[in-house]
């Protein structure tokens, strides 16, 4: 599997011809980065160009590499979107990973699931354009969830996907 995962970050369109085991084997052993040492710069730039044209999804880890939570930052960037998770207010809407680790009780209190949270990682799908990241990042995410099951926003219902359908395929639905 021909990758240009660099970073943290990996192309839409890399894996579009993949299948779904194929997919989970890639985010198995990909480059991740901790939340600890995540720095705005490095959601700002990529190959020291900006990071500003069209969002993707994003994937954030457990210490034992099991995907925890699938988002998708479209209306907004990485750099704002990823951020906003950790607000320091629990009340805050747009603080959802860690008050879905609160809700699972991984943590006793807020403060106790921002620790948490900052032991994770993680790993940036990139669309190349706005208009394919408006177009497939929700499909995306949906597809992500349903073939990794994150502990934290699992699918209420699995899309039965077939083993051998490529990403491009349930994309073009």
């Amino acid at each position: 599997i021909n990758l240009r995962n660099q970073k943290f970050i990996i192309f839409a369109e890399d894996l579009y011809d993949l299948t779904p085991n194929e997919i989970l084997s890639v985010f198995q052993n990909v480059s991740k980065k901790s939340l600890a040492e995540l720095r705005l710069f490095d959601l700002a730039l990529f190959n020291e160009e900006p990071l500003t044209s069209a969002g993707g999804v994003y994937l954030f880890f457990s210490l034992d590499n099991a995907c925890l939570y699938v988002g998708k930052a479209t209306s907004r960037s990485f750099i704002s979107r990823i951020p906003a998770h950790f607000d320091p207010r629990s009340d805050s809407w747009f603080a959802t990973f860690p008050n879905k680790v609160l809700k699972m009780k991984l943590a006793k209190d807020y403060a106790s699931a921002l620790m948490f949270c900052r032991n994770c990682s993680v790993l940036l799908v990139k669309f190349n354009s706005d208009r394919d990241c408006k177009s497939y990042a929700g499909i995306m995410e949906t597809y992500l969830r349903d073939i990794l099951r994150p502990k934290l926003n699992p699918l209420k219902h699995s899309r039965n996907l077939l083993p051998q359908q490529k990403l491009k395929d349930y994309l073009q639905k």
